[in-house]
């Protein structure tokens, strides 16, 4: 099956209306309120040279998801990655970690998932989006983290020196920690 071609478009610097509603629509849609920053401050914040906030659109221009990174020190994290609900099952998330990685080849991408727990209201969704990036190539770390009552499961894709990787991981979600101080 041929997929179609995926483009990243900041977020920021958007001259087109529709994508920026799209994607703030799809951010409230994807993630739960006490995940959210202010939509306004996302986009603030984009513009330094170490984060990206793009919508991802198709061949067609037809919007299909967005993601938020913050790259440095041999890690990207991906703080957050959503695909539209009738995107899904079709090969762009797939599509998009591969593309991140060919943009990325030397670093480790890190990102957190609300931890699979069986008596969660959404625990379906919570084992699919794991089995997802499992079956991506990514690897659950040694050690999850704990925001208010929230369990996250930490994973990490392709590092060559995971523990190298993981204690710059510690380093990050120490500062992602401060994430809803902004």
């Amino acid at each position: 099956m041929q997929l179609n071609p995926i483009q990243f478009i900041p977020i920021a610097l958007l001259k087109q209306p529709h994508l920026r509603q799209y994607a703030q629509q799809l951010y409230q849609q994807a993630f739960p309120a006490e995940d959210r920053f202010p939509f306004w401050g996302l986009r603030l914040f984009s513009l330094r040279p170490a984060i990206r906030f793009d919508a991802i659109v198709n061949s067609h221009h037809q919007p299909i998801g967005l993601v938020y990174l913050i790259h440095g020190e041999g890690l990207l994290y991906v703080l957050y990655f959503a695909i539209d609900a009738q995107c899904r099952s079709q090969g762009y998330g797939s599509r998009i970690i591969a593309e991140l990685e060919r943009q990325y080849p030397s670093d480790t991408i890190v990102l957190d998932i609300r931890t699979p727990d069986t008596n969660a209201a959404d625990a379906l969704q919570r084992q699919k989006r794991l089995d997802f990036y499992l079956r991506n190539g990514f690897h659950i770390a040694p050690f999850e983290w704990v925001e208010a009552a929230e369990r996250y499961t930490v994973l990490y894709s392709r590092s060559t020196q995971p523990y190298t990787a993981l204690a710059r991981l510690a380093v990050l979600l120490v500062l992602s920690a401060a994430r809803h101080l902004v």
